[in-house]
């Protein structure tokens, strides 16, 4: 999971510029009503055969090594189906 997320992230970042900013948005392992969204989305991996919840740190570490830097989690108005974070294209 982590492999394949790094190679695209890493797709992303070579296809910007530098300074560009990238926006993400899924939910997040640690956001708020986050115990309720993991239920769901077990059921919903479990299905697909692969995949799972990622916490801000997860993210932030899988963008950095991608080349990216200034990672922030923004609010949202609905954090439980969705988080969003930024990050700049370094």
């Amino acid at each position: 999971d982590d492999g394949d997320a790094l190679a695209l992230l890493r797709a992303v970042r070579a296809a910007l510029t530098g300074g560009a900013t990238l926006v993400v948005a899924e939910p997040m392992a640690d956001g708020p009503g986050a115990r309720r969204i993991a239920a769901y989305f077990a059921m919903y991996f479990l299905a697909i055969g692969r995949g799972r919840l990622r916490d801000f740190a997860s993210q932030r570490r899988l963008l950095e090594q991608a080349g990216f830097a200034d990672v922030r989690r923004r609010r949202t108005a609905l954090p439980l189906q969705t988080s969003v974070l930024t990050a700049r294209a370094a």
